[in-house]
């Protein structure tokens, strides 16, 4: 048996923590206090709006993109956190996850329009597949920067945007 597998068959874990992460619901951030200095530089380099000066303990807004972003620091830099605030961080990270299949789907060639057809102002002159894509994208991430070549619609795209989203208030 090696080393390895001994550690692998026994019922003890070896467990280090590297710090605290806690939630904060009334301001919606994540706290980070007590992080060992060599895990601070690694956190500055993933979450370049920490400033390089500034030391324990770390505020991050929680968005699903930063929830992804901890989630996956805390599986490599262990940190204690609570059940609850374990949850909200996998919660957050799932949203993420999802919007990216979202987003993945609508850009496969195979993508299907159905319910657009009928959100567009001029039913007998629709949008193209590619304008359509790209509005769907824009109401899915709420924002986006739509350039291409002269003469391919971009205006139509901006239409299709504002037609597909027009019942949600947006």
């Amino acid at each position: 048996d090696t080393i390895m597998n001994k550690y692998m068959n026994t019922s003890k874990r070896i467990s280090r923590s590297y710090g605290k992460i806690s939630f904060d619901k009334n301001e919606n951030i994540w706290i980070l206090d007590e992080i060992e200095p060599h895990v601070s530089i690694r956190l500055k380099k993933i979450f370049p709006k920490i400033p390089t000066y500034q030391t324990s303990p770390f505020q991050l807004k929680s968005t699903p993109e930063i929830d992804n972003e901890l989630e996956w620091f805390t599986q490599r830099y262990p940190l204690q956190i609570t059940k609850t605030d374990l949850k909200i961080l996998n919660s957050g990270s799932k949203i993420y996850n999802d919007t990216l299949s979202k987003m993945d789907e609508i850009l496969l060639p195979s993508f299907v329009f159905k319910e657009e057809q009928n959100h567009f102002i001029y039913k007998d002159k629709q949008p193209r597949q590619y304008q359509w894509q790209m509005a769907k994208l824009v109401s899915l991430k709420l924002v986006s920067l739509c350039g291409d070549v002269m003469g391919l619609g971009k205006t139509i795209t901006g239409i299709s945007t504002i037609a597909l989203n027009s019942h949600k208030g947006l």
